[in-house]
């Protein structure tokens, strides 16, 4: 079951900057849902599990995988400059 939560544009942002930077590590397609799991996974001081967990997870949705370089090429995601602030 699915819950709807409201944030604010710039938490939203940011949220999506942390889902993009994971997408990156992981190698795979990471929703908002998995950036704010991360963040608790966070809170509790359980990250490398987390990350590891996500690596190991079969894709949902889409079957495409997207590689650190095919993310550069494309150019997916590419935002100013000032958007890539540390979200920690």
């Amino acid at each position: 079951m699915t819950k709807l939560v409201r944030v604010s544009d710039g938490s939203y942002e940011k949220l999506s900057v942390l889902a993009g930077k994971l997408q990156v590590e992981v190698r795979k397609i990471v929703s908002l849902d998995d950036a704010v799991a991360f963040l608790l996974a966070s809170h509790e001081g359980k990250t490398a599990g987390f990350v590891k967990k996500l690596k190991n997870r079969p894709s949902r949705g889409r079957k495409r995988q997207i590689s650190a370089k095919q993310h550069s090429k494309t150019g997916a995601g590419r935002r100013h400059p000032e958007h890539f602030r540390s979200v920690s």
